[in-house]
């Protein structure tokens, strides 16, 4: 017996919108782990199709657009809305899985090929592996992110300078101290 990969899209998606909607905020594990079985599926589904220069440009349009017009950010630990709306953000955030992905895979293939071209830029011959080493262990990735996002967010988002503005250099290094924590974690 095989359940469809869009059965269980959609019946996470539902799931996870009525949790939300209905405020069930216990147990924890509830809400994050369907709100994480309807990314995985959505992953699922669109694997082979997410390389497409068709769909990566819709994607990154997409990104852009909730990031900059309609910013939504959810805890997903506890499956808080911060900001924007609960929908979006898991829009935005397909979109934003897709765009990573396909960058990730247009720097695997492409430093390479630059690196042979112009051999000054030889300091990026560490990208693809590094790349690959980051696919291989995405369970690591997923597991530990949110301890270097709420470490950073407790240290530095009631700065005067951060408080709920400057999105993109909030949302820029986070990221950084992420990949950062991360990296020392591997």
């Amino acid at each position: 017996f095989r359940l469809n990969a869009i059965f269980i899209l959609l019946t996470s998606l539902i799931v996870t919108l009525l949790i939300f909607h209905f405020e069930i905020h216990k147990p924890y594990y509830l809400a994050n782990s369907l709100a994480g079985l309807f990314f995985f599926s959505a992953g699922r589904l669109l694997a082979k199709l997410q390389y497409n220069k068709w769909i990566m440009g819709l994607s990154a349009i997409v990104f852009l657009i909730h990031m900059i017009f309609l910013p939504s950010f959810v805890d997903m630990r506890v499956n808080k809305l911060i900001e924007g709306y609960y929908e979006l953000w898991l829009i935005g955030s397909i979109a934003g899985c897709i765009l990573l992905n396909g960058l990730c895979r247009m720097a695997f293939l492409y430093i390479p090929r630059l690196i042979n071209k112009i051999p000054r830029l030889h300091y990026l011959d560490f990208i693809p592996y590094f790349i690959i080493t980051l696919g291989r262990n995405s369970l690591i990735v997923y597991l530990y992110h949110w301890l270097f996002l709420l470490t950073f967010s407790i240290c530095f988002y009631d700065l005067p300078y951060f408080n709920g503005h400057h999105r993109w250099m909030y949302f820029t290094l986070s990221s950084i101290f992420t990949a950062v924590g991360l990296f020392v974690i591997y």
